[in-house]
């Protein structure tokens, strides 16, 4: 080999470094931006940790009431409606077929008059 042989292995070793300092330079900006992201994350993780702290502390205050707390029954907020809970039936409204009148004729408001009187109670209807 000549002084072509060494000239052409002279270039090729300084492509390589030059190859070699690019991966270096593109090395060193990705570790930069991985410790920028690990920096990111434990912000992030911090700021996690404090929001679950106060919806935590948030849920554990909305729960109480005067039942629970030093808080007068007026501020509990408005009370539970009970629903109905009976089932419905196939029945109509009102009086059955085959059962017995119940109302309150003349005669029976006599005796119920007369009955009190008697016993010296007063009513007024």
């Amino acid at each position: 080999m000549g002084i072509n042989g060494q000239k052409s292995l002279y270039n090729q070793l300084i492509e390589s470094l030059e190859k070699i300092d690019e991966l270096v330079s593109k090395t060193n900006s990705l570790v930069d931006e991985l410790k920028e992201k690990e920096r990111k994350i434990l912000e992030l993780t911090n700021l996690n940790e404090k929001l679950q702290l106060e919806i935590k502390r948030l849920k554990t205050k909305n729960k109480k009431d005067s039942s629970n707390s030093s808080r007068p029954s007026g501020t509990n907020g408005y009370k539970k409606v009970i629903t109905n809970r009976r089932e419905p039936s196939n029945k109509k409204q009102g009086g059955q077929i085959g059962h017995e009148l119940h109302k309150l004729d003349e005669a029976k408001i006599e005796e119920l008059i007369n009955k009190d009187l008697s016993q010296n109670n007063l009513i007024f209807l």
